[in-house]
């Protein structure tokens, strides 16, 4: 059984980096990863990634971004984009031609 525990930990690790991130609910001493998602109106995740602990907002919009391009060429013509203030970069705002509605929710520009 040791074997077995040290081997799915060595897979683990490759694949997914557990560590100490930026945690917005104040517990920095706790290991996280990260999961972003896109989800249709209802709630119901179309498109689910989970990320190293320590990935930024900036790294999942951008990465949400082409999944919502892939999505619109497959034949979805609306959608809804809720973000925070990580979304504005110049990069992911021209990525998105403005072809999707905004919402942006208050937040620091820091």
């Amino acid at each position: 059984m040791q074997r077995k525990n040290a081997k799915c930990e060595e897979e683990r690790a490759a694949i997914l980096h557990i560590e100490r991130g930026y945690n917005k609910d104040g517990r920095p001493e706790c290991n996280q990863v990260v999961v972003g998602q896109i989800t249709n109106e209802c709630g119901v995740p179309i498109v689910s990634k989970t990320m190293d602990g320590a990935a930024s907002d900036i790294d999942w919009n951008r990465e949400a971004v082409k999944y919502a391009s892939e999505l619109a060429a497959s034949g979805f013509k609306e959608g809804i984009y809720v973000a925070d203030c990580k979304l504005v970069t110049k990069e992911l705002v021209t990525a998105m031609n403005l072809t999707y509605s905004l919402y942006f929710s208050e937040g620091s520009m820091s």
